[in-house]
This record gives C-alpha cells, structure tokens and sequence, in this order.
C-alpha cells in the first residue's frame, strides 16, 4: 500500500457502517488508514449529526464531512474495500531498523479511536522490544539522534506503573524512570539535547506529587523533581508543551475552567524551576492548541479545539493569531469558527494545501461511542 492518508484518493468502494446505536448509514471511501479504518463520505448527513438551525451562518455550525470508521470483520462491505486495494499490513515492511519501524507505524496511524490504539499496541509488540513485563500502553515521546525514547504503562488510563526508556540503534533497550501511573510528556530541552523534562501522574490526587515535572540528565541518567503550583483541575505538564527556541519561550495548555487557569500558558523554559510566566488567553476546557506559520516568521496562525463547560458542554473550534515577541509574545484575535457535534473534538491529522494553507482534520464523538468503536465524525477546517 501508499503511504495512507493523504485524503486525496476516492475509492470505487461503498461501505455500510453504524454511525449511532442501530442506526445504519452508507457512503464512499476515501482513504483506508495503516491500521485498516476507513475515512468515509456519506451520502447524506445522518440527522443525529446535524443541525435544526444549520443554515444559520451566524451560529457557525458545522456538519461532519466524513465519518472515520474502524475496520469490522463481520461486515462484508468492509471486507470488499480492503479486498479492493489489496490491503495487507505487516509491521516489519515499514522500516529496516526498529527504530524506523517503530517511528513509521507511529506517524502513520492517524485513527484516534480506542480500537485502532489496541492495534497499534499489538503491532508493537509483534516487533518484539525487549520490554519486561506486559503492557497496554505504549508511546512515543521524542526521537533523538539514532535513539528512540519511549514509555510504557500497565493500563491506558488508570496506570499504576509506567517506565520510560530509550531504543538504541543496535535494539537494545535501556530503562531510565520508573514513575507510577502514567508518563504523560516528555521532551528535549531547547538548550540542552542532553535533558529531557518528563511529566508523570500516579500519585493520590491529594498527594502534592500528583503529577511531577522530572528533569533527566541523559549522561547520567540521573533526575530530579521539579516543584511547580498545583493548579485546580489538570496540571501544567499533562498537556503537549511547544518550543519556540528563537524566541526563548515556550506554550502549554492548561485544561480547566478559566476561573482555575483554563486556557493557553507562556513559560520560560531557561528558568530553573520552569515556571509559567502568564496566561496569553484565557479559555474554558481549551483541548488542542496548533501553530502554523505565516509569511511574518514572528506570527503564526494558531487553531485550537476547546469542550466548554460553562457553556453547556458546547464543543467548538477556534482560531487566533500568535505575535512572538519573547516574554513579551501576545495572543490576539480569538474567534470561534464552528460549533460541532460530538465529543472532545480533537485534531489527528493536517494536510498541507499551499506554502501557508493548511487543512486541518477534527474528529468528534462522545466518551461512550468512543469506547464503543463507533464512528467519529470528522470536520474539515481551511487555516491560512
């Protein structure tokens, strides 16, 4: 197979699928994933995924333009579109080396539901780690000159042991924290390849370690707790930090009500103890935050997905525009694009459209669909 998803190839393929609870809809496939899903157009909108006020351009409400669909051996229309393009997948054809194989299959899966990470898992472990012990959890967490840093956990959400490591080239694996629960990020240093801040929760949440900010010494393997505020809610390190080094500053999402500290952070990542700096703006439940450049190398496009609480569970996607400036970086122009159905409306895949137009593809379904493998719907926005 190609490289899947770049969302341009239509398929002579009709699929059949459950988009609700006995509730059929069919359409045409555009793309079948790495791990085997479908990215599927429906013929009409299913009405549980649209709106009585749609044509109200003022309210900004969207309807999904695909739907992503797990693979379902029992139904014969699924079988016929992987028949059609042949579909094959075997986890030792993406690399030579293990650590490419890894990186590969990692890049590629672009399905967020909970059924394709179990088979993203097992096709780890068809690749045989050297890993003691079992695990149902396993990420990627950054790629070092020749190396591959790595974590694993007993269990997806509620982890009671996890371990970080690194895949030298030759494959041997070297096991550098024992953190309880989950490691949640981890990253390089921007002043220092040879540091990484890792962030892990597993403590009672009443305990002050709840989730720790560790800074590693990669020569020594040596680390040390960072102390930083416990905000109410989530913690500053659960969420996906962004550098920028020429600017000397960092971003990072804190997920909460604005009253706790919700919404977008600044940090200076040169300060010893890593302190945030201030709040660029304040958003509620703000999940997902993505920069992209412009032809001005000091603003950026930036489109954020957001689940709001305060505002009756309203899931919504939104733009502003990033001014770098160092500490003295601002965040202006927040407007919100589009309304959702759904759940978490979370971006999973960008498509590169022009030198500065990108195509960014949200997937929205609530907890119980999620869990429950039934389709996401899936919006297409335009940034540029």
């Amino acid at each position: 197979m190609e490289k899947p998803w770049g969302f341009r190839q239509k398929l002579d393929a009709r699929l059949t699928f459950e988009q609700s609870p006995g509730k059929q809809a069919k359409g045409t496939v555009y793309e079948i994933g790495v791990d085997g899903s479908f990215l599927v157009r429906p013929r009409r909108t299913p009405k549980e995924w649209s709106w009585d006020d749609l044509n109200d351009r003022r309210l900004g409400r969207f309807v999904p333009t695909f739907f992503l669909v797990d693979f379902n051996p029992r139904r014969v229309t699924h079988l016929r579109a992987h028949q059609l393009v042949e579909y094959d997948f075997d986890p030792n054809s993406l690399g030579t080396t293990l650590i490419e194989k890894i990186n590969n299959l990692t890049d590629q899966l672009h399905n967020p539901s909970a059924k394709a990470y179990a088979w993203y898992v097992e096709q780890i472990r068809r690749l045989n780690i050297p890993i003691e012990g079992e695990f149902q959890n396993f990420r990627v967490m950054s790629v070092g000159p020749g190396s591959l840093y790595f974590t694993v956990s007993d269990s997806v959400y509620d982890a009671k042991a996890g371990g970080f490591y690194r895949l030298n080239p030759n494959g041997s694996v070297a096991k550098i924290l024992q953190a309880p629960g989950r490691i949640l990020t981890a990253f390089f240093h921007p002043l220092d390849r040879q540091r990484l801040l890792v962030s892990a929760e597993g403590y009672p949440q009443d305990d002050p370690r709840w989730q720790c900010l560790y800074e590693l010494d990669l020569r020594t393997e040596e680390y040390r707790v960072v102390k930083f505020p416990k905000p109410a809610g989530n913690d500053l390190f659960g969420s996906k930090i962004r550098l920028f080094p020429d600017h000397r500053i960092a971003l990072l999402n804190r997920y909460g009500f604005v009253p706790e500290g919700g919404g977008l952070w600044l940090i200076n990542p040169y300060e010893p103890d890593y302190q945030p700096v201030r709040r660029l703006l304040g958003w509620d439940h703000s999940q997902v935050w993505m920069f992209f450049p412009t032809p001005n190398p000091r603003v950026m496009n930036v489109l954020f997905t957001a689940k709001e609480v305060d505002n009756n569970f309203t899931m919504t996607v939104n733009r502003a525009v990033l001014q770098l400036d160092g500490l003295e970086t601002r965040l202006v122009e927040p407007t919100r694009i589009a309304k959702v159905k759904g759940w978490n409306p979370i971006p999973f895949h960008t498509e590169q459209i022009g030198e500065y137009r990108h195509l960014v593809y949200v997937a929205s379904n609530s907890h119980e669909d999620y869990m429950a493998s039934r389709p996401s719907g899936v919006y297409v926005f335009e940034v540029g």
